[in-house]
């Protein structure tokens, strides 16, 4: 609210001018956020935080058609070698699954609720009782700021840029539940992100400079 500021009391003419300038962008995302939101059981004036009085995601997982994984998170306690132990389970039944089958999968007392993008499986762990299609607008939601952020995200991005897949994914959920529904505030926070990032590279090549100069 600090950041608005009124020069002088607008028109009814100005008004309408204003509300005509709302982008489409603008309108997906209050329809995006408000399908979360409606699924979680929540309405639109509700907050933006959807918690629960327990933990709702238990991991995340991307795994290729090939059975690599390309970024995992864990939010529940598991040992190293419980973690290969889960990801080669999946992996197996994951993947082996046809394409008609539905995207819930029942594994140790726990549902792991998937959809498939491109070459990509999106895989998220989650309690028998929680929603299961709150974690598919979930998958598809990181994808859409996956997708926004790269431009036509492919798995070559993640491959290459995992650590801003990170990035991203850790401004949208916290210790497994959803945090931020706003594409357009984790993109400013991730620019904002970047934009740090460029500034210490910066002041880093200036001060190897300045060593290099007096040390010749």
């Amino acid at each position: 609210m600090n950041n608005i500021s009124f020069r002088s009391h607008p028109t009814s003419r100005n008004w309408h001018q204003r509300k005509e300038t709302i982008t489409e962008e603008e309108k997906e995302e209050e329809a995006s956020r408000s399908t979360i939101q409606k699924i979680a059981g929540k309405s639109p004036s509700a907050s933006r935080s959807l918690k629960s009085s327990k933990k709702m995601i238990h991991f995340v997982l991307l795994i290729s058609r090939q059975g690599k994984v390309r970024l995992t998170k864990w939010y529940s306690p598991y040992s190293q070698k419980e973690r290969t132990k889960v990801i080669r389970e999946l992996s197996g039944v994951i993947l082996t699954r046809g394409p008609k089958l539905c995207n819930f999968v029942e594994w140790r007392g726990y549902k792991v609720v998937y959809k498939r993008y491109a070459s990509l499986y999106f895989c998220m762990c989650i309690d028998q009782e929680d929603n299961e299609l709150e974690v598919l607008e979930i998958i598809h939601h990181y994808v859409e700021i996956l997708d926004r952020y790269f431009g036509s995200v492919c798995e070559l991005d993640l491959i290459f840029n995992f650590h801003k897949a990170y990035y991203i994914l850790d401004e949208l959920l916290i210790a497994g539940e959803l945090q931020e529904s706003s594409k357009k505030t984790v993109a400013r926070l991730i620019a904002a992100q970047d934009s740090l990032v460029e500034t210490a590279k910066e002041e880093a090549s200036s001060i190897s400079n300045i060593i290099a100069q007096a040390t010749k």
